[in-house]
């Protein structure tokens, strides 16, 4: 049954220890931490297992957001990282799985290629336009 933590637990969530001594966690204080297998909560981004910038995580500490606003989390919850401009979904980091509509995604996945006006291709390898909309040259 949960009683109020001891005095040396940390970011345990208030009435929810455990234990002969109540020094085992059963939830944490907030998604910013999770529990680790022995009953002790820690930050989503710091101590061993951490993933640097990480804003919240699952129980198991698999990072699910970033603290950075704009910048993406790994498929597998990992790392937290930059992703370039326009880019939707991100297969690792930097890299751009698909771009938003109307972009052209860079043959790297590095980058994604804003539309030129009257440009009906654009090259996935620096942007430039390679077939002109009818009437265009």
């Amino acid at each position: 049954l949960a009683a109020p933590c001891a005095g040396t637990v940390t970011n345990c969530a208030s009435n929810k220890c455990q234990g002969s001594a109540n020094t085992v966690c059963e939830e944490c204080v907030s998604d910013a931490f999770y529990l680790n297998s022995t009953g002790s909560c820690h930050a989503c981004d710091a101590g061993a297992n951490a993933v640097a910038g990480c804003a919240t995580c699952s129980s198991g500490g698999v990072c699910t957001s970033c603290t950075t606003n704009g910048d993406v989390v790994t498929a597998n919850g990992d790392a937290c990282y930059s992703a370039p401009a326009n880019c939707d979904v991100s297969a690792s980091a930097g890299v751009c799985a698909t771009c938003a509509a109307t972009y052209t995604k860079k043959t790297d996945g590095t980058a994604c290629f804003a539309p030129i006006a009257n440009c009906d291709t654009v090259s996935a390898t620096d942007g430039t336009c390679t077939t002109c909309a009818a009437t265009y040259t």
